[in-house]
């Protein structure tokens, strides 16, 4: 069978080698972010891509993408992490800075998870986002006709 090479197997199943590239290769954003400093600890490549960004792993939300220094996505993080409440924007606008271009106009339905310890307690937040940015773009300009 083409593609298969043994992943159907059980002894695969739950596999940490075949749980990684199924994260790195999920055409939606995720990511996770630990502690108070909200850093990075799992990113996947829609992430990076969507972010411009390749060096986020172990680093934290302000200093991986200060732009979002007083945007409400960081205070979403903040309210998720201390209220243990999961949250969803819906077509979030956001400004972020590109490498080689500069600010740019972006819109994500974006939820954010609290993620808990063996314990129970919040120990981070779980991000999952779409870009949307086209959506909201076509719908704009049919408004403006």
């Amino acid at each position: 069978m083409t593609g298969d090479a043994g992943y159907g197997r059980s002894d695969r199943v739950g596999d940490p080698a075949v749980v990684q590239q199924v994260f790195e290769q999920l055409p939606m954003m995720a990511a996770a972010l630990a502690g108070t400093d909200l850093r990075y600890v799992a990113v996947n490549g829609a992430t990076r891509v969507f972010a411009c960004r390749d060096r986020m792993l172990g680093r934290p939300l302000m200093e991986a993408v200060p732009e979002v220094a007083g945007q409400r996505v960081h205070a979403v993080y903040r309210e998720v992490l201390t209220s243990g409440r999961p949250q969803s924007l819906r077509e979030w606008r956001a400004r972020l800075d590109v490498p080689g271009s500069g600010p740019v106009e972006i819109f994500v339905d974006i939820d954010v998870t609290p993620w808990r310890d063996h314990d129970g307690e919040v120990a981070g937040v779980i991000v999952t986002a779409v870009d949307v940015t086209e959506r909201v773009r076509e719908r704009q300009a049919a408004q403006e006709r």
